[in-house]
């Protein structure tokens, strides 16, 4: 757990691989939360119990950092399907633009202010594509990518 949560300080990664490390730490912090119910007959050999206790310690040390990287993750997938929407929506805006110049179907003035309002648009999807990310890299204009990792 603590490699996958040290290898986002290299960088976002692409969302699929985001994804997997996602639900890879949710496994890891719901294996924690079970490890740390588990009981143990006070009369056992103390040694052991102190083992067990340390290793709770060291694991319950993990669970925020986990749940924390697993909760920016999400909010990260969620940011980049909203811009991928936005990136589909404004092509096909494009697209029907092109469309209605090729069947002259509307004026220069309306082309011009429609070819206006999308590049604006656009504009500020890339702006927002360009923000620095801490799990999932923007794949819209595939500015960030970075050397495949195995975490």
């Amino acid at each position: 757990a603590k490699r996958l949560l040290e290898s986002y300080a290299m960088g976002a990664k692409p969302m699929a691989l985001a994804r997997e490390d996602g639900e890879r730490l949710k496994t890891i912090h719901e294996w924690i939360v079970a490890f740390d119910k588990i009981q143990v007959d006070p009369r056992s050999d103390p040694e052991r119990l102190r083992q067990l206790e340390a290793a709770k310690q060291r694991l319950n040390a993990l669970k925020e950092p986990i749940q924390r990287t697993i909760d920016g993750i999400e909010r990260e997938i969620a940011e980049e399907t909203a811009l991928e929407q936005k990136h589909v929506y404004l092509m096909a805006k494009l697209g029907e633009l092109e469309q209605n110049v090729k069947d002259r179907s509307i004026g220069t003035v309306e082309v011009r202010d429609e070819l206006e309002n999308v590049q604006l648009q656009l504009n500020l999807l890339r702006s927002l594509c360009r923000q620095p990310r801490s799990y999932v890299e923007c794949e819209v204009d595939n500015t960030t990518s970075r050397p495949m990792s195995p975490f």
